[in-house]
C-alpha cells in the first residue's frame, strides 16, 4: 500500500508541474501579444479612444454598426434595381 500511495502522491505531483508549466507557457506567450500590440502604433484617427469615457466608445461602436447596415443597405439597392433593370448582380 505504501508503494501504490507514493506512486498516486507522485502522480498528483506531476500533474500539478505539467499544469504549472502549461500554464507558465501561455503567460509567456500572452506576454509576448501584449509586448507586441504595446509596440505598434495606434491607427489614424483613433488616438481619442484612448482617454474615451464608456460611453463614448459605446457611441462610437453603435455609430460605426449603424453605418455598416446602411452601406449594406444601400448595396443590396444598388444589387436589386441593377437586377431589375436585367443586369446581372456584380
Amino acid at each position: 500500500m505504501r508503494w501504490y500511495s507514493s506512486g498516486y502522491s507522485r502522480g498528483i505531483e506531476r500533474g500539478r508541474e505539467l499544469a504549472d508549466e502549461d500554464a507558465a507557457r501561455l503567460w509567456q506567450e500572452a506576454g509576448k501579444v501584449v509586448r507586441g500590440l504595446a509596440g505598434r502604433d495606434a491607427l489614424a484617427g483613433t488616438e481619442w479612444m484612448q482617454s474615451a469615457s464608456a460611453e463614448q466608445l459605446t457611441a462610437a461602436a453603435e455609430q460605426r454598426r449603424t453605418d455598416g447596415v446602411a452601406r449594406f443597405r444601400a448595396a443590396h439597392a444598388a444589387d436589386r434595381a441593377q437586377c431589375a433593370a436585367g443586369g446581372g448582380v456584380r
